[in-house]
């Protein structure tokens, strides 16, 4: 009784036009989520031992354009959005961004298949998820925070590579000897900031940051 049950619904609009190895796409949307509840939205702020139910709303514009050829297939995609969550009980009833909101994002890929080897290249970008800043401890000996989530994390970056070599292994079947990797930058990209309140009554900063340069090897029989 206490949780509601989740009520959304969703309204878009696509253009959509292809010709010859060409495609491009624009669509625009308007979303709408009531009945979330604090505990479900990952909150590291005032607001992480609060319950309450509410609503969010995003709306935006997804992007697309590919082009392909006999080997090669690449294609560009952006998006923007915005995205506020809307709870009576916290923020004084006002709106404030939602913990996932990302503004822009962009990524590009470029794929070449061969008869022998395949290579796949992903550019990522983002602008940097919103966080709440503390100021310190207050006279309760609780963090003090500023205003839910009005600023923003660095912008994240991060380059993909993976290249394949396909052949035959003698009478046993084919083969594929992959290597992938991940963040090829070794790009420090920041993924959460919180504060904590230490064994001295004072405020540390901590931070989750995502993988660094990441490789991966594989072999694949079929057979």
């Amino acid at each position: 009784s206490d949780i509601p049950i989740l009520k959304s619904y969703q309204i878009s609009l696509g253009l959509h036009h292809k010709k010859n190895s060409w495609l491009s796409s624009l669509e625009g949307y308007y979303k709408s989520v009531d009945g979330i509840t604090t505990r479900s939205q990952g909150f590291l702020n005032q607001y992480q031992f609060v319950d309450g139910t509410g609503q969010y709303a995003i709306y935006g514009i997804d992007f697309l354009l590919q082009k392909e050829w006999p080997n090669i297939k690449t294609w560009l995609t952006y998006s923007w959005s915005n995205n506020d969550y809307n709870f009576n009980s916290l923020n004084s009833g006002l709106l404030f961004p939602n913990n996932f909101d990302i503004e822009n994002a962009m990524s590009w890929n470029f794929n070449y298949k061969g008869s022998l080897l395949d290579y796949a290249f992903r550019f990522n970008w983002r602008n940097g998820k919103p966080f709440t800043n503390a100021s310190g401890i207050n006279d309760t000996e609780n963090i003090q925070y500023s205003a839910p989530n009005q600023l923003n994390l660095p912008n994240y970056m991060r380059v993909d590579v993976s290249i394949n070599y396909n052949f035959k292994l003698n009478n046993f079947g084919d083969a594929r000897l992959s290597l992938s990797v991940f963040n090829l930058l070794d790009d420090a990209n920041l993924i959460n900031r919180f504060y904590v309140k230490n064994h001295n009554n004072a405020l540390d900063v901590g931070q989750t940051t995502g993988l660094g340069l990441t490789s991966n090897l594989s072999f694949q029989l079929n057979f």
